[in-house]
């Protein structure tokens, strides 16, 4: 945003002339002259310059002489300041500008424009700027650039509930109407400062409140809540009038975990306050926090009275009203947050499709005019169709459309909503209380356990010399093509069945559609059970020399050998593995080959006819295997995905004969593709039937019901993140789920999710609440927002890395490009998050967990294993530009453990969905045997329980696929156990 000089041109000097008043003759034709002298200027302006400074210099002669004559005349301060403005003398006109008075002609208005721009461009002073902004505005109501540059300001210091009119104003006058105006209306409430304005007036005027108003929401981003809040307090000193300082210091104080403060502000909010949608949308979330479902609700829908844009009010209502099995009333909420979510990516996809081509696109925008119909956002309709008849002008439609909507928009309120498309203004939500809160009820901070957990790089060590190779120009400092973004994957595959983890590592090359190349291949690294592992690609027969992304291991056809499905940019490829140390390459022969770009996939029996299927992750299509991300002048920027086209997803059932059919249609999933990149498989409510829950980059996460009727019944799932709270993060925005990790969290038995995202995104922490599988994000009262917002996070994995039987989580990090942005770097530190058992977690100290935590990666796919059999789980960590690492859990004085390995009888062999319990020392266990492993990977086949202190377990249950529940009597810890279904007596593996 740039608060441009605006300088007067015919139009305002015949104005001027026009409505003068004057008391002796001589004026006017000075007047005149001075009017003619600026109007050769600005003609001349531009082909002979030096001509125009000396009819600038000419103007400037005449206005000393009518000021002479009338020291206070309008027209002379005007065409004075305006000719010191082109003669470069800007703080000299300011005073000239600044001694106008005050009357209902243009040319006082513009006296305050021009002083107002001239204080906000030199001196940064936007708060007096805004004074006479304003005061424009009061001369002369409805001026157009008083209404954009007022708007400006406020978009300066984030006042965006105070924004939404000015944005309406300037629909309404058709004036720089534009889809940078329409995007920022759309992400209204979340919308960012300019990061180079704030910080240029921070430089120049460091107290001015619009100014530290915009800078305290950096601070915020960056969780300097300290530093954020003395710059709203100083702002509330200095400007009492500005509401959003006072709103905004409650978010920092609330997000900062000082519940005391908080209350301390909420108690002595003022009145005015109250009409502010965010206050009451900070006051549901210290509901949530606080364990107030009635609460949160209240205030919820409070916030929607005002603004019924709000995503993550419509989406929480929508959740806790469920929750309350209002579900009735929960349904038009959620649809709304959906139908927000998708026009936020509407405008932002319009906007990125302009920039890019340079235009607007016809397709697009049509669409955006779609969706703020539908949501009764009808001045937003109205601007989205000026601007698309600006794309088309010979669109007779969109004319006629815009006659239509003329008339309706004269007695409507300059609000983005039309009061009967307002949800909350069709229930009464009235009697649930209100928030009754006092310095004495604050919550306090949880306080986690440190760790000692620790793990050292081996990877060389071992013998596993791999690296990535993703096609990209070194000498780029950066990512320029799409397919050099997401790495490689790993799979951890026992293919020789001799009880030690191998590994698999996918491989890319110079160029995805180079398909008989052989520089670069997959590899295959056997453990050799000392402590080494060995390439033994060529022995297996493996020859993939295809551009790889991801990989998942499975025994498709239950032989008790695990076979290897590979995800690629092109065709897939499957492994059947010969049960000698060797596979053979069914790929074609499968079916399941289909040629696209398939970043993460699972293999696991979906119908339950004990066959395991595949299900594949579509990325990217179109020329997203061509584009260069260079600009016009051949310079990189990053590859934006927005605008690129999604390949589908792609379910293949097993036919029991080596084949696969495509089952994607018959499912009832094939509409829900989108820039997939992570996916898991599990048994969420105890069915005993596999869903999945799949992370996309784009928009919203999937999660796939499980609705076969019975055991090899046709398959057919019905997509429900929405209604079961897996679709969006707590504010109701799609986070880009690059990653997911399952396990039970908070110790309640029930499985939960963690998803990593990009910078300036909180992870998600969705913690399933009850046998109904309804989950809420947590990630800000669990501790992950403030650990997790400038963190660029891919493979994510969940870890008992202490034994203690409380599920950390282990993260790689890393820019999928390079910013150039002085808050995000291009490679970050991995991360290691400990949890206290109750799903509160805390970063361990890089100093703690080893050297290789001390230092930036560009680190993606992320898989856990047991490498060397020593009961603490370890993890395989691949990079882009750089060497995979193993990183081995040295932690010490680590608690009992107890592994087990399932197979199962009645069902897939694999045993993928089973849950099974442990008690040891009076207390439960749960872990499932999940699939899918969230971005890229495929982990060891284990269920690793950590039993502290415990040297022996009470009694193990095991909740097979099949319906069969097993029981085991008690036995010592520390052991690795085979347990076969229908066995009374498990297996104990040894390191023989």
């Amino acid at each position: 945003m740039v608060i441009t000089l605006l300088i007067l041109g015919g139009f305002v000097a015949a104005a001027v002339y026009a409505t003068m008043r004057v008391d002796t003759e001589e004026v006017p034709a000075l007047v005149k002259k001075m009017n003619e002298a600026f109007a050769e200027g600005e003609t001349l302006q531009s082909t002979e310059p030096k001509k125009a400074l000396q009819k600038y210099l000419e103007t400037e002669r005449y206005a000393d002489r009518v000021l002479a004559k009338e020291p206070l005349s309008t027209q002379g301060l005007l065409f004075k300041g305006q000719s010191l403005v082109r003669l470069g003398r800007d703080k000299d006109a300011l005073g000239y500008f600044l001694q106008a008075r005050d009357s209902e002609s243009d040319s006082a208005a513009w006296c305050h424009l021009q002083a107002g721009q001239i204080l906000c461009n030199q001196d940064s002073k936007y708060t007096e700027g805004e004074a006479q902004f304003r005061r424009a505005l009061e001369l002369q109501p409805g001026e157009p650039n008083a209404t954009w540059l007022l708007a400006n300001v406020l978009r300066l210091g984030t006042r965006n509930w105070e924004l939404i009119p000015f944005e309406l104003g300037e629909i309404e006058q058709k004036q720089r109407l534009h889809i940078q105006v329409m995007d920022d209306l759309t992400r209204n409430q979340h919308l960012p400062p300019d990061v180079d304005l704030v910080l240029k007036g921070m430089k120049a005027n460091p107290t001015d409140p619009n100014v530290l108003l915009g800078h305290a929401n950096l601070l915020r981003a960056e969780q300097k809540y300290d530093q954020a809040e003395a710059d709203l307090r100083k702002v509330i000193e200095l400007a009492p009038q500005i509401d959003e300082a006072q709103v905004r210091l409650g978010w920092v104080l609330f997000e900062s975990g000082n519940d005391a403060k908080f209350l301390q502000w909420q108690t002595n909010v003022k009145p005015p306050i109250l009409e502010h949608p965010l206050y009451w949308l900070v006051c549901a979330a210290r509901a949530e926090r606080a364990h107030e479902p009635e609460v949160a609700a209240r205030c919820n829908w409070e916030a929607l009275k005002r603004d019924p844009n709000l995503p993550e009010a419509n989406y929480q209502l929508g959740l806790l009203l469920t929750s309350m099995d209002r579900k009735t009333e929960a349904v038009p909420f959620l649809d709304r947050a959906k139908k927000l979510t998708d026009y936020v990516e509407l405008a932002r996809l319009n906007h990125f499709r302009a920039f890019e081509l340079g235009k607007g696109d016809i397709e697009l925008a049509s669409r955006a005019i779609k969706s703020a119909d539908e949501l009764g956002n009808l001045w937003e309709a109205y601007g989205w169709t000026l601007m698309t008849l600006q794309i088309d002008p010979s669109n007779k439609a969109l004319e006629q459309d815009i006659k239509q909507i003329e008339p309706q928009l004269k007695d409507v309120e300059k609000r983005r909503t039309l009061p009967n498309y307002n949800p909350a203004l069709k229930i009464d939500l009235a009697k649930m209380p209100l928030p009754k809160w006092s310095e004495k009820s604050a919550i306090a901070s949880p306080k986690v356990p440190a760790s000692q957990v620790s793990f050292e790089d081996q990877a060389s060590a071992a013998g596993i010399h791999f690296e990535y190779f993703d096609g990209q120009d070194p000498k780029v400092n950066g990512l320029n093509k799409f397919n050099a973004i997401n790495g490689g994957g790993a799979g951890v595959v026992d293919f020789d069945r001799d009880g030690w983890p191998d590994l698999y590592f996918t491989q890319g090359s110079k160029d995805p559609q180079d398909r008989d190349q052989t520089d670069h291949l997959d590899r295959l690294y056997r453990n050799l059970g000392d402590g080494h592992f060995a390439d033994a690609t060529a022995q297996a027969h493996i020859v993939e020399n295809a551009f790889s992304q991801g990989v998942t291991v499975g025994d498709i056809d239950n032989d008790g050998f695990p076979d290897i499905f590979v995800a690629n940019i092109g065709s897939n490829r499957l492994f059947v593995n010969n049960g000698d140390g060797t596979f053979s390459d069914a790929s074609e022969d499968s079916g399941a080959n289909e040629s696209q770009w398939t970043s993460s996939c699972v293999i696991a029996d979906f119908n339950g006819d004990s066959l395991p299927d595949i299900y594949a992750l579509g990325y990217l299509e179109g020329d997203a295997l061509t584009r260069i991300c260079n600009d016009t002048e051949n310079h990189h920027y990053p590859c934006q995905t927005y605008g690129v086209p999604s390949a589908h997803h792609r379910l293949w059932l097993n036919t029991g004969d080596g084949r696969f059919e495509d089952a994607t249609a018959s499912a009832q999933i094939d509409h829900f593709s989108n820039r997939g990149t992570s996916v898991i498989a599990a048994d969420l409510d105890g069915s005993r039937k596999l869903n999945l829950l799949v992370g996309n980059s784009g928009t919203q996460n999937f999660f796939f019901r499980n609705d076969v009727a019975k055991a090899g019944d046709p398959l057919k799932f019905t997509e429900a993140a929405l209604s079961m709270g897996l679709a969006f993060g707590a504010d109701g925005i799609p986070r880009r789920c690059i990653g997911l990790a399952a396990g039970d969290f908070n110790g309640d038995g029930l499985l939960d999710f963690h998803g990593t995202s990009v910078a300036e995104e909180s992870d998600t922490l969705y913690l399933q609440q009850n046998k109904n599988a309804l989950f809420f994000d947590k990630a800000t009262a669990a501790g992950l927002f403030s650990t997790t917002f400038m963190e660029c996070s891919w493979g994510t994995q969940a870890i008992d890395g202490a034994l203690d039987g409380k599920l950390d989580l282990i993260a790689s990090c890393g820019s999928p490009d390079n910013p150039r942005n002085q808050f995000i770097p291009y490679e970050m530190r991995p991360s290691y998050l400990t949890n206290d058992g109750q799903g509160h977690f805390a970063p361990v100290p890089a100093e703690t967990l080893g050297p290789y935590f001390q230092q930036k990666h560009l680190g993606r796919a992320v898989a856990k294993l047991d490498w060397n059999r020593d009961g603490l789980e370890d993890v395989v960590v691949c990079h882009s530009r750089a060497p995979a690492a193993l990183l081995t859990n040295t932690t010490r004085k680590p608690g009992h453990h107890l592994t087990i390995r399932l197979v199962s009888t009645a069902s897939a062999r694999d045993a993928i969905g089973t849950t099974v319990e442990v008690v040891a020392g009076g207390k439960k266990i749960v872990r499932q045997l999940s699939a899918g492993d969230g971005f890229q990977a495929s982990n060891d086949r284990a269920l690793v329980f950590g039993l502290g202190s415990n040297a022996a377990v009470e009694s193990v249950v095991i909740h097979w696929m099949s319906g069969r529940d097993q029981r085991l009597a008690g036995m010592p810890a520390d052991k690795e156990l085979l347990i076969v279904e229908g066995r009374d007596q498990p297996t104990t593996l040894t390191r023989d």
